[in-house]
């Protein structure tokens, strides 16, 4: 008899094991090691040594961003299916975090019905297994303006990895990468 696996728990199943073998290791100064699901933005880096994936991704391109976030563009089920695949993860065995980022177009808060709608979402995530997750509201039209005329916007922050930023002060690899986060809508 075989085991079926969906993508949340084979990616669950691979965090345990690294997480078993971290903990009776111990760091340079005797520390003890915690396991994390976080690239935070080294993903860009890592992506220049990554050849091509059967997926379309092509060599060089960032890899997925965040630790268990979706790969930029892929998450075509919307976020619902991101919540479901991520809150089969055993995140209290990651006690150096889990980072999950999302973008939602702004149209996702703009009025009360589409809050309580977002909100309700949010709260399902958590009560179902779900740790922690960082959004951007911001729609792709404003970051594509922002990168043609920084100077009208700098005051424009955004959530990149565990740490927020001016999206004008960051590397254009690093604002495409923002940008190609898919933007989604409740």
């Amino acid at each position: 008899m075989s085991v079926r696996l969906s993508g949340g728990r084979i990616v669950n199943e691979v965090l345990m094991h690294g997480a078993k073998i971290l903990t009776g290791m111990k760091g340079a100064c005797g520390t003890k090691i915690n396991c994390a699901a976080a690239a935070v933005t080294a993903n860009v880096i890592f992506g220049y040594n990554v050849g091509a994936l059967p997926d379309g991704r092509k060599a060089g391109e960032p890899i997925s961003e965040g630790g268990i976030s979706p790969h930029q563009g892929r998450n075509i089920s919307g976020p619902v299916a991101t919540y479901r695949s991520v809150s089969k993860i055993d995140h209290t065995q990651l006690t150096n975090g889990s980072v999950l980022n999302m973008r939602f177009s702004p149209n996702t808060l703009k009025d009360l019905e589409s809050m309580r709608k977002f909100s309700s979402m949010l709260r399902t995530f958590l009560e179902t297994g779900g740790f922690f997750v960082q959004f951007n509201i911001v729609d792709t039209d404003t970051l594509r303006a922002a990168q043609r005329e920084p100077e009208k916007y700098r005051d424009l922050l955004v959530r990149v990895a565990t740490y927020s930023a001016y999206f004008v002060e960051l590397g254009e690899n690093l604002q495409n990468d923002i940008i190609n986060r898919m933007e989604m809508e409740v």
